[in-house]
């Protein structure tokens, strides 16, 4: 069975089991298995979103490009102010682009150091020291832009390395296995306890595990059918005949 089918299959039957209310009685084996099955089910099925490639890497490059432009553009916007005759603007300018040439780094370093290069210019932009120099040159938009575009990529950086760390933990195959047996296991051990043992306290349980079962069996039979009915049939070539 397909993993993305098994994981519904898995799903389908514990999810019926609490809807019905059903109890897993004191039976280690039983406890055990389900225990086992519910703890593994988020793992396997987060495998399945590996396999669909991510754009979280492109969107992170385009957050990026767009990060490098707004400062660029913050530097840009102060530089009228260098041949200014006003003193106070003249001042702000000298006292921004000082902190800017700090912080050049944010433009050749590695990604997680320049999340915190841009992150203590933006700090630094709205302290008290800065704040002023920034209404007196009037580039509080550009700055504004920089604080929106550094957030999200810092945002789309953490859900990378949150990406990466899933793929880098997670053992598809033998996660799949290790349910597939205890799932066999759940489920004979279960049919042990009602027809050989005669445990009457887990007839409800067996008979609503079997129950998904064969609907689920029949749910597949039904995709099956539909997923034939929508191949294309290829028409016999016309035969034209020859001319008189």
């Amino acid at each position: 069975m397909p993993r993305i089918e098994f994981i519904e299959l898995i799903s389908t039957t514990f999810d019926a089991i609490d809807r019905e209310n059903l109890t897993l009685g004191t039976d280690e084996i039983i406890v055990s298995q389900a225990h086992k099955l519910r703890k593994l089910l988020p793992q396997l099925a987060a495998t399945i979103k590996e396999n669909r490639k991510s754009d979280i890497s492109q969107q992170l490059a385009e957050s990026q490009k767009l990060r490098r432009a707004d400062l660029q553009a913050l530097k840009d916007a102060i530089k009228p102010a260098k041949v200014s005759h006003l003193v106070e603007k003249k001042d702000a300018y000298l006292l921004l682009n000082e902190l800017l040439k700090k912080h050049n780094d944010a433009q050749s370093s590695g990604l997680e150091k320049t999340n915190g290069v841009i992150k203590s210019l933006l700090t630094k932009l709205a302290s008290e020291e800065y704040a002023q120099a920034v209404e007196t040159l009037r580039v509080d938009e550009y700055v504004q832009n920089l604080q929106e575009s550094h957030q999200k990529t810092y945002q789309l950086y953490l859900s990378r390395q949150q990406e990466e760390l899933v793929k880098s933990s997670s053992n598809k195959k033998e996660i799949r296995e290790t349910m597939n047996k205890s799932y066999r296991l759940f489920c004979s051990h279960l049919e042990n306890l009602v027809d050989y043992d005669e445990d009457t306290s887990y007839s409800s349980l067996y008979t609503l595990v079997e129950k998904v079962k064969k609907d689920f069996a029949e749910v597949l039979q039904r995709r099956k059918a539909q997923a034939k009915r929508k191949k294309p049939i290829q028409s016999e070539e016309e035969v034209v005949p020859p001319s008189d």
